[in-house]
């Protein structure tokens, strides 16, 4: 239950306790442009914070219960964009005046794991894991234009863009979903994905 800062100059790792539990999950984290650290719990279903400045933390459960919070990442204005694979839904939370909205993603079930903003597109990638999908969010219109990945069953894991191609990235991996059938990962790139984006 705790966040870590690695010095890469000096090799120093300087790590502070969150609140909560000792076997509480702190899951993803990020950082807005004030230098605060943002983290997710998924197993607790909290939002929190830590301010390295002033050694403050805060933390809060999410206002619906059982959702999910994975792996987030923050944007050029300091929203917080988060995967509830509890509702397969996504959570945009402006870290600056608590401002949030949620987007549904166009299949149930589809429990997004991962996502990444692109400020060169400005969109969000979302796995969808429960629809074997990738999922291009527009934060200005709200729209979703969705990617199918080549592997059934498909976990996706992480997301990376290439902007030297404008190619997206992406990791499927056989655990937890066994009825992939497989024993091994996949790496799946949509070619030109930016360019293909309305």
């Amino acid at each position: 239950n705790r966040t870590a800062m690695l010095d890469p100059v000096t090799g120093q790792v300087t790590e502070k306790q969150l609140p909560g539990e000792p076997a509480d999950k702190p899951y993803g984290i990020a950082v807005n442009s004030k230098g605060v650290v943002w983290y997710t719990k998924y197993s607790e279903n909290k939002l929190g914070w830590y301010d390295s400045a002033t050694d403050e933390t805060k933390e809060w459960s999410l206002p619906k219960p059982d959702s999910g919070p994975h792996r987030m990442h923050i944007d050029d204005n300091d929203n917080l964009w988060i995967p509830l694979s509890g509702y397969g839904t996504v959570l945009r939370y402006n870290t600056i005046d608590g401002s949030q909205q949620e987007y549904a993603l166009p299949e149930k079930d589809t429990f997004p794991y991962v996502l990444r903003y692109d400020a060169s597109s400005d969109r969000v990638w979302i796995t969808g894991n429960g629809a074997n999908s990738i999922y291009a969010l527009n934060p200005h219109t709200g729209r979703i234009q969705t990617f199918r990945m080549p592997s059934l069953y498909s976990y996706g894991r992480m997301v990376a863009i290439d902007h030297s191609t404008g190619d997206v990235w992406t990791a499927l991996a056989s655990y937890p979903n066994k009825l992939s059938l497989r024993d091994h990962s996949i790496v799946v790139r949509i070619h030109h994905a930016l360019q293909k984006l309305d």
